[in-house]
C-alpha cells in the first residue's frame, strides 16, 4: 500500500439558528503531526435568489464564495486548516459533509466554491486540493474492496436507435467504449454488448460483480415529478425512461455493489440552475444504497467535455486508486480550461481514505518486511499455529456480517442499522425474541443455505446418494471442501499445505478438518471448549498432553468458541461471549496442550478485525497467561492481523500494531521481551497466497533442503 500524503479537512453543514452552522474537523493522519488543532464554527446564510439567476458558472463560483466565506470565522478557520497542510506540504482533502435534514444544500454547484483569497478560482480545480461530497448511507454494509490486480470494470452505453424522435443527440456508443476500454487497460474490462435494458444491466452486474460501472446514456430531472430519471432501451434498442428508483433498485437487490459508478449522463447528479425543489438525484439516490462513490454530472454536460474528462479520471484512477486526486488531475486538462462546463462532474463518496483499491503487505514496518524467512521457517517446523478467524472461508459460505444482516432482515430487528451487521447483536435479539434453541438453529439454517447457494449441483448430489439428512450433509460438505482443494490457490489449500501442529479456530463448522483429511493430514483429534459446564467437570475432561505430543502429519484442531454438532457449545450472543469471559476468569478454558503451543508458537491471526467479538475475547484469553507463557510469547514475532482495508486508513493499520504491542507490553512482567507483532493489510487470503508464494521461493532456492547439522540446530538439539 502507498503511502498518501494529505491532510482531511471535513466542512459539516446543518440547520441553524440563522441559517446553517459550520463546523470544522480537520485529521492530519501522520501520528507526529496530528496535535490537536481548534476551529471555530460559524454560519452560512444562503441567498439561493442570488445564485439561481447568476448563469455564468464564474460568476456563480464569486457569489457562492462570498456567501459561504462571509462569517469570519468560517474564512478564518479554512485559512488556519489551508495554512497547516501547506506548512506540512500536504495535499488538503476536503470533504463536505451535508446533515441529513439539510438535502437542498446539495443543490447548489459546490464544485464551484472558490478560495476565499481568489473567489474566481475553485478548490476543486486544483490537485492541492481534493474535493468530495461525504454521501451516509441508509446501507451500513461493511465495504468490500478489491486488490488492484483483481480490479474489474463494466462498461454499459444507451445509444438508443430512436433517439432523433426524442429529440436528443446521438450517443456515439463505439467510441464511447473505445475511450473507457483504453483508459482501463490495466484491469479486466466488461462490455456490455447488447441493448442496455434494466435487465441486461442488472443480470452483468450479478454475473460478474465489477468493482467499477462506467454508465453512459442521456437523463434529467424530470420537470413536472421532479424525480430523476435515465434514458435507457428496451430490447429492440429503443428508448425508454427509466426511474432513478428502479436503477437504484438494481442495486439495492445485491448482495455487494460497485464500489465506483461513474455516470456520464445529463443531471445524474442534481439539474443545473435547481431552485432546490428536486427531490433527489440518481447519485444521491445510490449513495445512500450503499454505493461507495459515484461521480456524477450536475446538469446538461456536453459529450466533448465527457471525452476529455473520463479517460483521464480513468488514466489517473489506475496510478494510486485514489477517486478524488484522479477527478482533481482529470479537470486540469488545457482543453477543458476553455469549456464551461468543466466543473458538472461532481463526486459523492464515503471511502475512509478515498481509494478504490487496495496492495496488501504489511504496513507500519522500517523498510521492507524482513520476517517472511522466519514465518516460512516457523511453517516448516510445526511452529507457526493459525488462529482462524470466522470468515477463513466466506469464499465458501459467505462474510458473517451477510449472514448477521439476512436473520436481522428476516426478523426484522429494530436496532440501528448498523447493528443489523453484527451476528452477536442480531443473535441476542432472536434468542429474546423467540429462543436460543430457535436462535442457534436459524444460525446453522442460514450458514447452510449460504453454502447450497454456491454449490447446489453437489448438495442435489448428495441428497440423491445418502440415506439420511445427518450422511447427506457429510458427504455434501466432503465434497464442497474437495472441490475447493482442486485450486492450489483456495485459502483451504494453503492452510492444509502449513506443517502446522495446531490449528486454532473461531468458526463453528467442520471444514478446517475435512479439507486436512482430505490432503492426507487427519487430525490426531477434534477439540472444543465446553465453556458451560463446571469447574469440576471441565477439570475432569481437560486434556493434559504436552506441547511435544503433537503431530505435524495428525494435527490438532481446536474450536474456541464450540462445534455446530454442539449446539450448547457455540459461543454467539453479546450475553454468551460475556458468560464466557466471566467462566475464563474462574478457571482456564483453554486446554493445556493449546496453551503450551501458544506460549511457544509464533501466532497468525487470519481473518480478525480488532473490534471483533472474537478476537477481543480471544486476544484477552492470551492476555490471562501466566507470567512465564507471556514471557516465551515475547520472545516470537506475531503476524497477521488483518486490517480491513476498505475501512481503515494506513495511519490506522500502525496504531493497530502499536496499540497490540502495547497492549502486550502492559501485561508483561520485569524482563520479559516485548513482543514482535507485525500488522498485515490486507484480507486472510492475501497473507495466505503470499505466505504460500514466499515459500515455493524458499523451496526453490534450496533453504528447505537442510543439512543434518541445520535440523539439529533447528530442532534445539544443542539448547
Amino acid at each position: 500500500m502507498s503511502e498518501r500524503s494529505y491532510v482531511k479537512l471535513e466542512l459539516r453543514l446543518a440547520p441553524g439558528e440563522d441559517g446553517y452552522r459550520v463546523d470544522f474537523s480537520y485529521v492530519d493522519p501522520d501520528p507526529k503531526d496530528a496535535a490537536e488543532m481548534a476551529l471555530e464554527s460559524g454560519t452560512f446564510v444562503l441567498d439561493r435568489a442570488a445564485l439561481i439567476q447568476e448563469v455564468d458558472p464564474e460568476k456563480y463560483g464569486v457569489v457562492l464564495t462570498q456567501q459561504f466565506f462571509a462569517d469570519e470565522m468560517v474564512r478564518r478557520s479554512f485559512e488556519k486548516a489551508r495554512a497547516r497542510a501547506g506548512a506540512t506540504s500536504r495535499t488538503l482533502r476536503i470533504c463536505l459533509r451535508i446533515a441529513g435534514d439539510a438535502p437542498r444544500l446539495h443543490d447548489l454547484r459546490w464544485e464551484l466554491l472558490g478560495d476565499p483569497a481568489d473567489e474566481a478560482r475553485p478548490l476543486s480545480m486544483t490537485e492541492r486540493v481534493l474535493f468530495s461530497r461525504f454521501m451516509m448511507s441508509e446501507d451500513a454494509a461493511p465495504l468490500q474492496l478489491s486488490r488492484k490486480a483483481g480490479l474489474k470494470a463494466l462498461i454499459a452505453v444507451a445509444a438508443p436507435t430512436d433517439h432523433e424522435e426524442w429529440e436528443f443527440a446521438e450517443v456515439p456508443r463505439e467510441k464511447e467504449i473505445e475511450r473507457a476500454e483504453k483508459a482501463l487497460a490495466e484491469i479486466q474490462v466488461d462490455i456490455l454488448d447488447e441493448p442496455l435494458t434494466l435487465q441486461a444491466l442488472a443480470k452483468r452486474l450479478r454475473d460478474n460483480d465489477p468493482d467499477i460501472l462506467y454508465l453512459v446514456g442521456h437523463g434529467q430531472i424530470h420537470s413536472r415529478s421532479k424525480k430523476p430519471r435515465l434514458l435507457l432501451q428496451e430490447e429492440d434498442g429503443k428508448a425508454v425512461w427509466i426511474e432513478g428508483e428502479e436503477l437504484v433498485g438494481v442495486f439495492k437487490a445485491k448482495a455487494s455493489v460497485p464500489r465506483l459508478i461513474v455516470m456520464a449522463s445529463c443531471q445524474s447528479a442534481a439539474k443545473e440552475g435547481s431552485d432546490g425543489s428536486a427531490r433527489s438525484s440518481i447519485a444521491r439516490l445510490l449513495a445512500e444504497a450503499g454505493v461507495p462513490a459515484i461521480l456524477a454530472m450536475q446538469g446538461n454536460i456536453t459529450m466533448k467535455t465527457v471525452e476529455i474528462v473520463m479517460p483521464a479520471f480513468f488514466q489517473e484512477l489506475l496510478e494510486d486508486g485514489m477517486i478524488d486526486r484522479a477527478l482533481a488531475v482529470a479537470r486540469k486538462d488545457a482543453e477543458l480550461e476553455k469549456r464551461s462546463d468543466r466543473w458538472m462532474p461532481a463526486l459523492f463518496m464515503r471511502l475512509k481514505d478515498g481509494c478504490i483499491w487496495y496492495e496488501a503487505g504489511f504496513t507500519g514496518e522500517e523498510g521492507e518486511f524482513r520476517r517472511w524467512e522466519n514465518i516460512c521457517s516457523d511453517a516448516e517446523l510445526g511452529d507457526l499455529i493459525p488462529i482462524l478467524g470466522p470468515d477463513i472461508g466466506a469464499h465458501v459460505h459467505g462474510n458473517t456480517w451477510e449472514l448477521a444482516k439476512e436473520l436481522a432482515d428476516n426478523y426484522q430487528f429494530p436496532m440501528a442499522k448498523h447493528e443489523a451487521y453484527d451476528l452477536a447483536k442480531v443473535v441476542q435479539y432472536i434468542v429474546i425474541d423467540q429462543s436460543r434453541d430457535h436462535a442457534r438453529s436459524q444460525v446453522k439454517n442460514a450458514f447452510g443455505k449460504r453454502i447450497v447457494e454456491k454449490h447446489g449441483d453437489l448438495f442435489s448430489k448428495a441428497r440423491k446418494e445418502a440415506s439420511s439428512n445427518e450422511e447427506a450433509r457429510d458427504q455434501f460438505l466432503d465434497a464442497v471442501v474437495g472441490k475447493h482443494l482442486e485450486d492450489e490457490n483456495d485459502v483451504y489449500t494453503i492452510l492444509a499445505d502449513l506443517k502446522c501442529k495446531l490449528y486454532v479456530t473461531t468458526s463453528f463448522n467442520p471444514l478446517l478438518s475435512k479439507a486436512l483429511e482430505q490432503s492426507d493430514r487427519e487430525p490426531e483429534q477434534t477439540l472444543y471448549c465446553q465453556w458451560r459446564q463446571t469447574r469440576e467437570k471441565h477439570e475432569e475432561g481437560a486434556d493434559r498432553q504436552q506441547y511435544g505430543d503433537l503431530d505435524a502429519d495428525h494435527p490438532l484442531v481446536y474450536h474456541v468458541f464450540g462445534v455446530d454438532d454442539d449446539d450448547g457449545s457455540m459461543v454467539l450472543t453479546e450475553d454468551e461471549f460475556f458468560d464466557y469471559l466471566i467462566k475464563s476468569s474462574k478457571y482456564s478454558l483453554i486446554p493445556d496442550i493449546v496453551k503450551g503451543a501458544w506460549a511457544g508458537g509464533s501466532l497468525i491471526f487470519l481473518g480478525f478485525q480488532l473490534n471483533d467479538w472474537r478476537f477481543r475475547v480471544l486476544f484477552r484469553q492470551i492476555m490471562s497467561m501466566d507470567s512465564t507463557e507471556l514471557m516465551k510469547m515475547g520472545q516470537r514475532a506475531h503476524v497477521g492481523v488483518q486490517v480491513n482495508p476498505e475501512d481503515h486508513s494506513v495511519e490506522d493499520v500502525r496504531n493497530a500494531r502499536l496499540y497490540l504491542q502495547n497492549y502486550f507490553k502492559g501485561k508483561r512482567s520485569v524482563g520479559q521481551d516485548e513482543p514482535d507483532i507485525h500488522i498485515y493489510w490486507g484480507s486472510a487470503a492475501d497473507f495466505l497466497r503470499e505466505l504460500q508464494e514466499k515459500r515455493r521461493e524458499r523451496k526453490g532456492s534450496g533453504a528447505s533442503e537442510r543439512s543434518l547439522a541445520s535440523v539439529a540446530a533447528d530442532d534445539g538439539f544443542w539448547g
